[in-house]
C-alpha cells in the first residue's frame, strides 16, 4: 500500500506498467502482476484517510475482478 498525494493517470500507467515488468532472480526471469486500485481524497463526501483507503481497497479489488493485471479508480 502507497499513498501518493498528486497521482495523475500518465503516473498510474507507469507505476502500473512498472509493478508489471519481469523480475530477473537468480538467472530467471519471473513474470510479476499488480492490481492497482486508487482514490482521490477530494472527492469523498468527507476527506478522511480511512474512507480514501477503503475506497482505493475496493477499487483495486475491482480491478482483480476484470484482470489480475489492472488499475481502476474509486469514484
Amino acid at each position: 500500500m502507497a499513498i501518493v498525494r498528486e497521482l495523475n493517470a500518465a503516473d498510474l500507467h507507469t507505476l502500473t506498467a512498472v509493478l508489471h515488468r519481469p523480475l530477473d532472480y537468480d538467472g530467471l526471469s519471473v513474470p510479476l502482476s499488480a492490481s492497482v486500485g486508487t482514490c482521490a481524497v477530494a472527492e469523498l463526501p468527507i476527506p478522511a484517510l480511512t474512507d480514501a483507503l477503503a475506497a482505493a481497497d475496493a477499487a483495486m479489488y475491482a480491478a482483480k475482478g476484470r484482470s489480475r493485471r489492472g488499475s481502476r479508480t474509486f469514484h
